[in-house]
């Protein structure tokens, strides 16, 4: 299966899968958050996995990550030469990232292990796109649906 690219807030933001087995399952973009735009749909909000751990790099821009329900960074992740580009989670852990530019998209590589595809693929698929269609008409969004 070739690699994907589903899209959503107007092409801001995208989740862009690679092949299966790759060193990377997909690639987020995340817009800045803006006034005009809000917080992009590919933000994720304080989430934990059950069985996998995540890891993290930053290609472009910077992100900010948060554990726990905490106000203040556990740590920054940024492409700037000589900084930490790179981080992970175990699974269990409540956390949350988001673009740290307050005008450049942030571009972040992510690995789930174990690694489930299909599963991952059908998820973001299906999540993005409902989220997406309440954004249109400004409809409540229902996680669970």
């Amino acid at each position: 299966m070739p690699p994907t690219t589903p899209s959503s807030s107007n092409g801001r933001s995208s989740v862009e899968f690679h092949r299966p087995n790759s060193e990377f399952i997909m690639t987020h973009t995340i817009p800045p958050t803006t006034s005009e735009h809000g917080h992009s749909i590919v933000r994720p909000p304080f989430h934990y996995h059950i069985y996998q751990s995540e890891r993290f790099h930053v290609v472009s821009g910077e992100g900010t990550f948060r554990k726990g329900t905490g106000r203040e960074p556990w740590i920054t992740l940024s492409s700037v030469p000589g900084g930490q580009s790179t981080a992970g989670v175990n699974a269990g852990v409540y956390y949350k990232f988001e673009n740290a530019s307050k005008t450049d998209p942030q571009v972040i590589d992510i690995q789930l292990d174990p690694e489930a595809y299909e599963s991952e693929q059908r998820f973001f698929r299906n999540f993005f796109g409902h989220m997406d269609d309440c954004r249109r008409p400004r409809c409540s969004r229902v996680f669970f649906s």
